[in-house]
């Protein structure tokens, strides 16, 4: 029989390797929009995943990448152009 505490241990390390995984798909999303739209979302079940580590790492990523004008986009415009440059 698995101890409660394993249970819990286990189904948390599930649920950060899944949000690593999802994450780093963000790298792949193709407009700024869909961009802010993907991280919102993972901000948001990264905070209602109640693991403390997850849940300050989402705080330390919203600060830098979520400002509310338009420098998102001219952001994400030259990363893209950035990596763009890196692939030729």
């Amino acid at each position: 029989m698995m101890s409660p505490v394993f249970g819990y241990c286990a189904q948390s390390l599930m649920t950060v390797y899944v949000m690593k995984g999802q994450l780093k798909a963000l790298w792949n999303v193709p407009t700024a929009k869909a961009w802010r739209v993907a991280l919102e979302q993972w901000l948001r079940h990264a905070h209602q995943s109640g693991i403390p580590s997850l849940m300050h790492f989402a705080k330390c990523l919203k600060s830098p990448y979520m400002p509310e004008d338009d420098g998102l986009k001219i952001a994400y415009e030259r990363l893209q152009e950035q990596i763009a440059d890196l692939a030729n």
